[in-house]
């Protein structure tokens, strides 16, 4: 476990446990942990007047930004992250669902025109596989559960209640990918929990595809996606594309 101390806010004006600005990031095999951080800097008697007292990268665990902004030679590209799982404050994250755990945006997101932050091209270019949000979780259970189950009678079937309590609509925010260029690829995610991914960006500077089972499938109107992942593109807020929402389980 890699964990941002409680008290350490004041270090750096943030409570990132990673805070990337550099090419060839790559991240395995680990939990990722600001809850003791987020906690002591936002106490509930702070809490009503967080949103507006902290940036929304500010308390994410990950972010992925253009930081070395006055120079093009070092940049973000090939940031991946793989079998990870994520931990924030509770109380944090149950007021503000709008806040995600990874930020990958520009350093200075209130500039007009942004500055996009390019995250690399096809093979260089940003990939998330196997991230699991333990928002909620009971750690001393399973990280997984399967959706699926044999009936009394032999037959496997799925779990109708289980997917009820895994809707959308209870599920705060994971990822915000905002002013990025470039290309982000998905991996496989756990099918018993949704890790939500809002993507807001110029559609002509960048590409999402999905990598599963080796085979490499591009975000677009086809349908095709990732089962336990869902993206939410612009049109998911204001329409007027022919974009996809996926939720496939």
């Amino acid at each position: 476990m890699i964990k941002r101390a409680g008290g350490s806010y004041s270090t750096d004006g943030t409570c990132n446990v990673i805070n990337n600005g550099i090419n060839d990031v790559s991240l395995q095999g680990l939990e990722l942990n600001n809850e003791d951080c987020v906690n002591d800097e936002i106490p509930a008697s702070k809490m009503n007047d967080a949103l507006k007292s902290y940036g929304p990268d500010t308390m994410s665990i990950v972010r992925v930004s253009n930081i070395f902004e006055k120079t093009n030679s070092i940049r973000p590209t090939g940031f991946a992250m793989s079998d990870i799982t994520l931990l924030t404050s509770y109380p944090y994250r149950k007021a503000y669902p709008g806040r995600s755990l990874i930020d990958v945006d520009n350093v200075r997101s209130t500039t007009w025109p942004p500055q996009s932050v390019f995250v690399g091209r096809d093979d260089q270019g940003a990939f998330f596989d196997l991230i699991i949000d333990l928002h909620g979780f009971d750690k001393t259970g399973p990280l997984y559960v399967d959706p699926y189950y044999n009936n009394s009678n032999g037959t496997r079937v799925l779990n109708t209640t289980l997917l009820q309590q895994n809707k959308i609509n209870s599920r705060p925010l994971d990822m915000v990918l905002w002013d990025f260029q470039g290309t982000v690829e998905f991996g496989n995610f756990s099918r018993d929990r949704m890790f939500t991914v809002v993507v807001f960006a110029d559609r002509d500077e960048y590409d999402i595809n999905f990598a599963a089972n080796d085979v490499i499938t591009q975000y677009g109107i086809n349908g095709s996606g990732i089962p336990g992942l869902t993206l939410l593109d612009s049109g998911d807020f204001y329409g007027g594309h022919p974009f996809a929402f996926f939720l496939d389980l």
